[in-house]
């Protein structure tokens, strides 16, 4: 009794090396899990349909430089075995000799979709070659709210806490929405609001369509993220008072219970067909293995050796806001 004690505490202190972890190779991705193979290769799919929603809503083919390696973790805790006392749900690192995503994969309702957000926020900037940051995040938003209201439940088209801190905070001014390069904690959850409400305002009209894909493309071709707003024909001022404007008419603010808001399909059913054509395609392939412990057991605590002076990129638990 004594020694089977002694190794379950021994377990416990040492996050249960003895977890069993999955390895999984797509076209685009290599994920190491420690969810179960369903849920890894749910998570999987869901990247791989960003993947390709990234390069429709970009149209750009240009491919990332390496596969994204993935860590799905199963709780806060596994996450903070590489961020102690973290409070972020998922986190893209950039550092010297690896480059990787980790994200909490935890059972979460349609309505807050937080494992799902967590997913597509560590992924966005591996794409940022063929876009600037906001526009990344941007994405994650817009498909993730292409994804729910496809699914046809009217109360889960986006996260309320979006709408929240829209009303709640102060907005960036825009060349600094536009121009940021790297993200403080502290601002990710009004940059990611901000970032969508501008993708949102020009997918909601063709002209302003024709705009954006001027916009992106004078940013591929290096020009000034700022700059290139205003060479596509926008005038920075002006574009702060009609964003205003569409947000207030696109959100009704319901105080004590959920806002409602213009859903995509009223204003962009094209985004819309895209992805549902998207689901009937076939399937990314997914190649998986099991790992043997002894090479998972630190695997957590290894990535937390690679950080030093890596840039980060954190996504907070909407829940918590």
């Amino acid at each position: 009794m004594l020694r089977a004690a002694l190794l379950l505490s021994a377990c416990l202190l040492a996050a249960c090396a003895t977890r069993s972890w999955l390895r999984a190779e797509s076209p685009h991705l290599v994920v190491y899990s420690e969810v179960d193979d369903v849920a890894t290769r749910d998570a999987i799919a869901s990247l791989e349909g960003f993947a390709a929603f990234f390069r429709w809503a970009t149209q750009c083919e240009r491919a990332p430089p390496s596969l994204l390696r993935v860590y799905l973790v199963d709780s806060e805790s596994e996450f903070q075995r590489t961020w102690p006392e973290s409070t972020n749900t998922s986190c893209y690192v950039a550092a010297g000799g690896e480059t990787f995503a980790m994200a909490i994969h935890e059972k979460s309702s349609q309505e807050d979709q937080t494992s799902f957000f967590a997913l597509l926020h560590a992924a966005a900037p591996h794409f940022e070659g063929c876009a600037p940051p906001w526009l990344s995040a941007a994405l994650a938003e817009y498909y993730a709210e292409t994804v729910v209201e496809a699914a046809g439940d009217p109360h889960a088209r986006y996260s309320n806490s979006r709408v929240d801190i829209l009303h709640e905070q102060a907005w960036l001014e825009l060349d600094a929405l536009l121009g940021t390069t790297s993200i403080e904690d502290a601002d990710v959850p009004i940059f990611d609001a901000e970032a969508f409400l501008l993708l949102r305002y020009f997918r909601s009209d063709p002209a302003r369509r024709a705009q954006l894909a001027r916009y992106v493309r004078a940013v591929r071709d290096e020009q000034n993220a700022v700059d290139a707003m205003r060479t596509s024909g926008v005038d920075l001022a002006e574009l702060r008072a009609e964003l205003e404007l569409y947000f207030a008419r696109t959100v009704q603010f319901q105080p004590y219970y959920a806002s409602t808001v213009v859903p995509v399909a009223d204003d962009d059913e094209e985004a819309l067909e895209t992805h549902r054509a998207q689901k009937k395609a076939k399937p990314a392939p997914v190649e998986l293995s099991r790992l043997p412990t002894a090479e998972t057991e630190n695997l957590l605590e290894q990535r937390r050796a690679k950080l030093g002076n890596a840039v980060a990129r954190c996504e907070p638990d909407r829940s918590q806001l």
